[in-house]
């Protein structure tokens, strides 16, 4: 039996090193299949952040991208849906200068198609019939966000002729071909109309000459949640739509007029298909005429299951230990019995399973995010949480616990451990995530518009009121509670810190926006949008009056705790003149405040040493206000 020493929370000796939990990690997306072919493919990250592309053959792994290269489009910043497979096996792809390439797998040769500094693609759909690929053009011609134009077009993989299919809207999203490559779905929403609240579905007849006719309105008519349009082998199409309080699965059957909503007992009361600002969630798969495999959200949890088409019945195909978290870019058709699926489980890292529905407990991981190995007794428990606040408005919050574990350490009697939202509980901390009001993930409709027109009060109030609450029931210590967040996290952490002055012992923000106004006239066309809808307001006047007085920027002075600000310099999504500003407000305040900032790296670190050296940041900035 080991003897645990006795150590105070947060003190904890850990085997986990920063190195260790970041040099070998990778970031894998995208699984592709080719239909014809079953050949299959998937994109990961490199130490040096980028981002390759790899084969899936029965003799293992294989990359086929050349070193210089790295698969990345940076339509809208982000940059989405950088591939997909020809009906040749060639894929296409977004390098990383811009350039729109073919690669052939065999040999790894690289053809150019596209080159052109004002435009940017994405959004690939490839066509099985032929050589055309739908795509997502973005003009930067213009150059300020507010002028920058998409389009929905199509790209010919051998001459590089790209044609352009429609224009009238803002934003498009999810364009794909039928199966027999006679049809084509897309999403598209207009500037005040989010995809949230807003999207349209549309389909239209494919001319192979590059043309489309017979455009239809399949869903959208009235101020609709659409998302995710997939095409069946059989030649349905399925879209995902809010009925009621949840997104629910439909389909339009071959020769019909209407959809009808698919019914069946794991998605009542639950939400399928991912709906975000911005193109390629892809969160479920029509695998045959009869099944179909999805992630279904409840309450911020997932669970991969197989539906029955025609009897309605559901198979859970994965327990959550292995899967609770399925998102964005990460299920694909293998076979009409199999998928690929990217996931994370409560005490299992991201990972590439394929999946079959007839055999689902011999389900096979592919790759995993890290290969470093953890012990399992180092794997905290998640406990769910809902937490019903003290404060106005009545409303329910969610999150997720995770109090410290570590096998060789065991705190004092009396003592409580310090609280981080997102941080390691093998050094003695305890982690809750918060997702605060406006969450989607099966949380229902109600629950994400509520975070409309008080945004920056209602989001900072949840962290505020979780933290209440944890400390009241004597899971943390009253004075040791720090707050973090990244992107729109980040300045909801700032705002926490500005509303809640004596609440928080510490606070961290990365790649966080600390003046509203600044962040509208700067940041992509989807996120100055978004922020405009998140306010509410009436009038230009009046939105820029609101940004003022939600920026926490202004309001530095009433900041008491001690802040660290991490920052890529060359992010463009969040200036690195955000955190600067910030900085030095909170110095001539008086208030403590560090700036880190990160050389080579953008809004999101995507490089392992720029990951590490947060992660040091973090811990040694935790250790310092919390104890």
């Amino acid at each position: 039996m080991t003897m645990k020493e006795i150590v105070q929370y947060a003190r904890w000796k850990s085997p986990l090193s920063c190195e260790a939990a970041t040099a070998r990690t990778r970031v894998i997306s995208s699984p592709r299949v080719n239909i014809k072919s079953g050949r299959a493919f998937f994109t990961e990250t490199q130490l040096d952040g980028r981002i390759t592309l790899m084969e899936i053959t029965h003799d293992g792994l294989v990359e086929v991208l050349p070193p210089s290269y790295s698969m990345s489009s940076k339509t809208d910043e982000y940059g989405h849906t950088a591939f997909d497979v020809l009906s040749d096996d060639r894929l296409i792809f977004s390098n990383k200068d811009g350039t729109v390439c073919v690669l052939d797998p065999n040999d790894s040769s690289i053809t150019v198609l596209a080159a052109h500094p004002l435009l940017r693609y994405s959004g690939f759909a490839a066509n099985m019939t032929s050589q055309w690929v739908l795509g997502i053009e973005e003009d930067r011609t213009h150059g300020s966000p507010k002028r920058i134009r998409n389009r929905l077009v199509a790209i010919h993989a051998d001459s590089g002729q790209v044609s352009i299919l429609t224009r009238t809207a803002e934003f498009y999203s999810s364009p794909n071909f039928s199966y027999d490559g006679t049809k084509i779905a897309w999403v598209e929403w207009n500037d005040l109309s989010q995809p949230f609240d807003a999207a349209q579905l549309y389909t239209a007849l494919w001319d192979p000459r590059g043309l489309i006719s017979n455009i239809e309105l399949i869903a959208g008519h009235e101020r609709e949640s659409v998302a995710e349009p997939r095409w069946s082998p059989d030649g349905s199409l399925f879209f995902c739509k809010e009925e009621g309080e949840h997104r629910q699965l439909f389909r339009v059957q071959p020769g019909a007029s209407v959809a009808a909503q698919i019914r069946a007992p794991c998605l009542e009361n639950a939400e399928i298909g991912g709906i975000h600002l911005f193109e390629g969630s892809r969160t479920y798969a029509p695998l045959s005429e009869r099944h179909l495999v999805a992630s279904v959200a409840r309450y911020g949890v997932c669970q991969l299951v197989c539906i029955d088409l025609a009897t309605g019945a559901c198979g859970i195909l994965a327990g959550p230990d292995a899967m609770c978290l399925i998102r964005r870019d990460a299920v694909a058709r293998l076979s009409e019995s199999s998928a690929l699926v990217i996931a994370t489980g409560t005490r299992s890292t991201v990972a590439l399973y394929e999946v079959d529905i007839y055999t689902p407990d011999a389900g096979k991981v592919i790759r995993t995010s890290t290969d470093a190995v953890h012990p399992q007794t180092l794997l905290p428990s998640l406990e769910r949480m809902t937490i019903q606040p003290t404060g106005a408005p009545l409303r329910t919050m969610h999150g997720c616990l995770w109090m410290p574990r570590n096998p060789n350490s065991i705190a004092p009697v009396g003592d409580f451990p310090a609280l981080i939202i997102s941080f390691f509980t093998s050094r003695g901390f305890a982690c809750f995530t918060v997702d605060p009001t406006g969450s989607s993930g099966g949380y229902g409709m109600t629950y994400r518009r509520k975070v409309f027109g008080q945004w920056g009060i209602i989001d900072a109030d949840d962290l505020a009121e979780c933290a209440r609450h944890l400390i009241q029931t004597g899971l943390v210590k009253h004075d040791g509670v720090g707050v973090i967040g990244c992107g729109a996290g980040g300045y909801t952490a700032l705002q926490a810190l500005v509303r809640y002055p004596s609440m928080f012992a510490g606070g961290a923000c990365i790649s966080g926006i600390s003046d509203l106004k600044r962040f509208h006239y700067t940041t992509d066309k989807r996120e100055s949008v978004l922020a405009s809808a998140l306010v509410s307001a009436s009038d230009d006047a009046r939105r820029d009056c609101v940004y003022r007085e939600r920026s926490p920027l202004f309001y530095a002075d009433r900041i008491q705790a001690p802040v660290l600000l991490i920052h890529g310099k060359t992010n463009t999504i969040v200036s690195i003149e955000q955190a600067r500003l910030m900085a030095d407000a909170l110095h001539k305040s008086g208030s403590e405040a560090k700036l880190v900032e990160i050389t080579g790296d953008e809004h999101i670190f995507s490089a392992p040493a720029s990951a590490a050296l947060c992660l040091e940041e973090e811990e040694q900035w935790w250790r310092q206000t919390l104890l």
